[in-house]
């Protein structure tokens, strides 16, 4: 896993760097969070302040990468937003990031569906009156079979939401950034983008995007 950096498209927005929120997201996405040792290391070196009021959407942030990027946002102070298709893993990380003091919010929402990115965004503002912070987690692996055997089905669900579903939710968000003059957008890559994995077509070439 990795994180890929992107900037908003006005150029009256400005990137603020370096960007604690990419600090965090990329130690986690690198595989701290599977190493309690580290992680602790992980978690003394945030201070609460360093991302203070500032707001987080995190796609795909109920559970694994996107779960722990959202918790470690949250002891760092940022206000959370975890926006999944699934409601259950999401109210299991409010509720941790509540225990810790945090600020935290869920939404319901398809990142390959338009309306929902746009509710997501909406959202967001009307609970905290911001958009600091996008990160693009929310992903799924697809089938594991030869291209000749994949329908079409399989291998556009993928792309809609690993790749699609990216590009919609930066669009949501963007001009809330805008307006702010500030905003950074993380997306969370793979190796498999770079190298290729064997019968994982549509995972690599979303990734590689």
């Amino acid at each position: 896993m990795g994180v890929r950096e992107h900037e908003t498209s006005s150029p009256a927005a400005c990137l603020s760097k370096p960007t604690n929120a990419i600090r965090v997201a990329e130690n986690i996405s690198r595989g701290v969070a599977k190493n309690s040792q580290r992680q602790s290391r992980l978690h003394e070196e945030i201070s609460m302040s360093e991302l203070s009021d500032k707001v987080a959407i995190i796609t795909g942030g109920g559970y694994g990468i996107g779960k722990q990027i959202a918790l470690k946002y949250g002891a760092a102070g940022a206000k959370v937003v975890l926006a999944a298709r699934t409601l259950e893993p999401m109210k299991q990380t409010c509720a941790e990031l509540e225990k810790i003091g945090a600020k935290a919010i869920s939404i319901q929402a398809d990142v390959a569906k338009e309306a929902d990115c746009k509710k997501m965004a909406d959202e967001t503002l009307k609970a905290f009156g911001r958009i600091d912070i996008l990160v693009n987690n929310a992903g799924i692996a697809g089938p594991t079979k030869r291209i000749t055997e994949m329908s079409l089905a399989e291998w556009q669900e993928v792309i809609d939401i690993d790749l699609t579903g990216a590009w919609l939710a930066s669009r949501a968000v963007i001009p809330h950034m805008d307006k702010n003059h500030t905003g950074n957008i993380l997306m969370i890559s793979s190796g498999a983008g770079r190298r290729g994995y064997p019968l994982r077509t549509p995972y690599a070439a979303a990734k590689w995007a």
